[in-house]
């Protein structure tokens, strides 16, 4: 309000100031043309008293101008001043509603601000509530979280008892079949298929590399490793039965004589198998999980002395759902003869070229019947036969070959 004030103050100073300067100025000049005027009379002396007269009638009518000027000069500027005054008034109306306007918007403004102070407030307390709530919910299910991980603890630990029992019968049953295939090699003398006569058919065909293995040694044969192994097998154990167990078994007889082995599968599952048969055999035994065929070609130098190979499963239609699941994952489709025979053979071309004279590979699943090889070796068998090797002993189910030694003229 002050500074509107001073401003229309102002204002008015400024219209009157203006006015009397104008009428100062208007007479300054007329003052200025009756002197100059007197001047020129009294410079020339010549003028006549007509001419002064006149002249004088003329200034009288120049102040009779400019007093009627002033006069309405006056007039006009009290018609400014009563305008200013209504205008001044008017402002000052305006100015007090436009107050009045902003006293009541503010106090609007106020209570919107109140309104959202309470409404904020109402939330903080609906959020410290929902927090408390999560809090308690949390809380409720870390307990429940720490009594499912004591229970998993709990299972954790019957299971690895369970385990340790399971690797001690297994380890107990690598024993009791070492002992069995001594007693058969002693009480045969050393002959490999009088010992195979002795074996049941039950038994698997690491049973007759074991038997080959056995004689050997207690015959005195000593074979070179092949690559920094004397026995690879081609297909790991699967499932714990009495009857199979192949990499425990061999597992047992390479450490209890020295010797090195190496187990290769394509099924990871296979491959933890031997890892667990490892902590019990130590550095004899390596494992690798790798296709038999692929792993074949792949070896650099001569193969091992000993080959077991007892992998891609023959079609007998009694495999499992869970089986034939397995080797759809792993083969890219379900267990056939086709691919079975195909795998077997590829690794025959390598076992022709790498093997050692001398060189021992045992198929396992091998039958013969009607002069026609069956089972896993049906193409493979004819072929190594064919190729530098020849049968030295078999059971019915299980098939031993020697690389015949060639003799250079």
């Amino acid at each position: 309000m002050n500074i509107l004030d001073d401003f229309i103050m102002y204002f008015l100073l400024l219209g009157f100031a203006g006015s009397f300067y104008f009428i100062w100025s208007l007479k300054a000049q007329l003052n200025n043309s009756i002197q100059q005027l007197q001047r020129e009379i009294e410079s020339t002396g010549e003028v006549s008293n007509k001419k002064s007269k006149e002249f004088e009638c003329e200034i009288g009518v120049i102040r009779k101008i400019s007093d009627e000027k002033s006069k309405e000069f006056e007039c006009e500027v009290e018609a400014l001043r009563e305008i200013l005054n209504e205008k001044g008034k008017e402002f000052e109306c305006e100015i007090e509603s436009i107050r009045k306007n902003s006293d009541e918007t503010s106090k609007e403004f106020e209570c919107e601000i109140e309104s959202i102070r309470k409404i904020s407030d109402e939330k903080s307390k609906e959020l410290e509530c929902e927090i408390e709530s999560i809090r308690k919910i949390s809380d409720e299910n870390s307990k429940e979280f720490e009594c499912e991980i004591e229970s998993i603890r709990k299972c954790l630990n019957e299971k690895s008892k369970e385990f340790e029992c399971e690797l001690a019968v297994g380890r107990v049953a690598d024993v009791e079949q070492l002992s069995m295939m001594l007693a058969i090699t002693t009480a045969a003398k050393y002959d490999l298929n009088q010992g195979f006569q002795m074996l049941n058919r039950t038994l698997h065909g690491h049973s007759a590399l074991i038997l080959v293995l056995l004689c050997d040694i207690l015959k005195g044969v000593k074979r070179e490793k092949g690559n920094g192994f004397h026995v690879i097998e081609i297909g790991s154990t699967r499932e714990k039965f009495w009857t199979q167990g192949s990499s425990g078994r061999i597992s047992a007889v390479c450490r209890a004589f020295g010797m090195t082995f190496k187990s290769v599968d394509i099924d990871p599952k296979n491959t933890e198998n031997v890892i667990d048969i490892k902590k019990f055999y130590g550095n004899s035994l390596e494992a690798e999980t790798m296709a038999g065929e692929s792993f074949l070609e792949e070896y650099k130098g001569s193969l091992p002395p000993y080959i077991y190979i007892d992998a891609y499963d023959y079609d007998h239609g009694k495999h499992s759902k869970e089986r034939q699941e397995r080797y759809e994952v792993l083969q890219g489709g379900k267990i056939s003869d086709e691919a079975c025979w195909k795998m077997h053979y590829d690794c025959a071309v390598q076992f022709v070229e790498k093997c050692p004279n001398e060189g021992v590979v045992v198929f396992d699943d091998v039958f013969y019947e009607n002069n026609e090889w069956l089972g896993k070796g049906k193409t493979a068998v004819p072929y190594m036969l064919d190729n530098g090797f020849e049968l030295e002993a078999r059971t019915g189910n299980t098939l031993v070959l020697r690389k015949v030694a060639q003799v250079t003229a």
